[in-house]
């Protein structure tokens, strides 16, 4: 899966779009920023992959959010990334519960988007 990401970040363009007359439209694909990953208990470590490889891909920046019930398996995965090369800040770990630390990240005004896989 991170293979697949990695081979798929140089293939994200943008599009160029046929306008009326002598007009020219193009899309530009960016970085949406700051996301922040909130991750289950159950699957922790293809769900980490799962949040964290596209997001590298398209170049945003992340909080990630473990379970309390599994912590040790992102601060793991965000050692290993740190390790392979992956800058400081890039991919960040924040540990807690769900009515403190998740909170924390859905409400900061500078989390761009928050994804969340619980219910």
């Amino acid at each position: 899966m991170v293979r697949y990401y990695a081979g798929a970040a140089d293939k994200i363009h943008g599009e160029t779009l046929k306008m009326s007359g002598e007009f020219q439209g193009y899309t530009l694909r960016e970085p949406i920023g700051v996301v922040g990953h909130i991750i289950p208990w159950n699957f922790p470590t293809i769900i980490f992959f799962f949040k964290v490889a596209p997001a590298l891909a398209a170049g945003c920046t992340m909080i990630v959010k473990p379970a309390e019930q599994t912590p040790l398996t992102a601060l793991y995965y965000a050692h290993l990334a740190k390790q392979a090369g992956i800058p400081d800040g890039v991919l960040n770990v924040v540990t807690g519960f769900g009515h403190t630390a998740g909170a924390a990240i859905t409400a900061h005004m500078d989390v761009d988007k928050v994804i969340s896989d619980l219910q």
